[in-house]
């Protein structure tokens, strides 16, 4: 329960900055983005910050992430080439 009111949350956060549409709303509130991020920076997960994971690569905050895949206008058959995929965060939200 404290992860899906933490991704609740987040999506509270994300929609004071970004109106999220009904789909993609729904993809933040079935993955858990601390899955993606290092151990260290699990507390940071919910935040809307970019985290450093190794190598000089982030993952994208989550409001970056939610307007890149909102203005994607996906519909239920589309599909999607993502090249640097880094976390794998993106994607999870973008499946």
């Amino acid at each position: 329960m404290i992860k899906a009111r933490q991704r609740q949350n987040l999506v509270v956060e994300i929609e004071k900055h970004f109106p999220l549409d009904e789909h993609v709303r729904e993809a933040f509130l079935a993955v858990d983005r601390e899955t993606f991020v290092p151990s260290q920076f699990k507390h940071l997960a919910y935040q809307l910050e970019a985290l450093p994971l190794a190598a000089s690569q982030w993952i994208s905050s989550p409001l970056t992430v939610a307007k890149m895949t909102q203005h994607l206008e996906l519909e239920g058959v589309d599909s999607v080439l993502e090249v640097g995929c880094g976390s794998g965060y993106q994607a999870a939200i973008l499946s």
